[in-house]
C-alpha cells in the first residue's frame, strides 16, 4: 500500500511540473503574436494631432473674439441708457377708422349677442381687446382719435357683460371711445398696469347679485 501512495504522489508531481510549463509555452506564444488591427488603429497618428491642435486654436480664438465683442457691448452709452427694446405706440390713422356710414346691416347682424354665437379663427378672426379671443364676428371701433392700434376692438358679449354697454350703438355712434380711453377698462391688463388685481370670471357674480355690468358693481365697490 505505501508503495502505491508513493507512486500516486510522484505522478501529481510531475503532473503540476507539466502544467507550468504549458501556462509558460503559452504565454511566450502570445508574446510573439503581432498586434491586432484594432490596437493598431488606436495608435496615435502624429498628422491627427496637428489637425486636432489647430482646430482648437480655431476654436479658442472665435471664443476670444466674441468674448471681446460683448465686453465691447456692455460699455457702450447707447445700450445703457436704453437697456430693453422700446414698443412704439402709434395712434392710429384715421383712414383705418371705419365712419359710421360705413357701417352696414351685414356689420350689425355680424355682433355676436352671446358667447356661444362666436366663431374661432386665428388666420381670419379679430381679437377682442376684453377677452383676447380671435373671432369672427364684428367688433367695436374706437373713435376717440386717441387709441392706440386696435385696442378700440370689444366683441358685442363683452361689451355687454363688462361695461353694460351696446355694439351696435357704439358702431353707430360718431363719437364713441372705447373703455381703455375713458379710463374705465376693467380687463386683467389694464387693472394690473395700473397696480389693481384683475378682477377674472365676475359676470357671473355681478348678475347674481343684480347689477347690469362689471362696471357698476366696481364703482359700487369704490375702484
Amino acid at each position: 500500500m505505501a508503495e502505491k501512495s508513493d507512486l500516486e504522489n510522484e505522478r501529481k508531481k510531475y503532473k503540476g511540473r507539466g502544467f507550468l510549463k504549458e501556462l509558460s509555452a503559452l504565454r511566450e506564444s502570445r508574446k510573439s503574436i503581432p498586434p491586432s488591427s484594432k490596437s493598431l488603429s488606436k495608435t496615435k497618428n502624429p498628422l491627427q494631432e496637428i489637425r486636432r491642435s489647430k482646430k482648437v486654436k480655431e476654436r479658442s480664438s472665435r471664443m476670444i473674439n466674441i468674448s471681446d465683442k460683448v465686453k465691447k457691448n456692455l460699455f457702450r452709452e447707447d445700450i445703457l441708457k436704453n437697456p430693453q427694446r422700446r414698443i412704439s405706440k402709434q395712434v392710429a390713422q384715421k383712414s383705418m377708422i371705419v365712419s359710421p356710414d360705413e357701417i352696414t346691416e351685414e356689420h350689425l347682424i355680424n355682433v355676436a349677442q352671446k358667447i356661444t354665437e362666436k366663431t374661432y379663427s386665428m388666420k381670419h378672426g379679430t381679437t377682442c381687446h376684453q377677452c383676447r379671443q380671435k373671432t369672427m364676428d364684428t367688433k367695436t371701433i374706437c373713435r376717440s382719435g386717441k387709441c392706440i392700434g386696435l385696442r378700440g376692438q370689444f366683441c358685442g358679449p363683452c361689451l355687454k357683460n363688462r361695461y353694460g354697454e351696446n355694439a351696435e350703438g357704439a358702431l353707430k355712434n360718431p363719437h364713441w371711445a372705447c373703455p381703455p380711453c375713458r379710463d374705465l377698462c376693467n380687463c386683467s391688463i389694464c387693472r394690473t398696469r395700473v397696480g389693481k388685481q384683475p378682477t377674472g370670471i365676475l359676470v357671473p357674480l355681478v348678475k347674481k347679485e343684480g347689477y347690469s355690468s362689471v362696471k357698476d358693481y366696481l364703482q359700487y365697490c369704490g375702484e
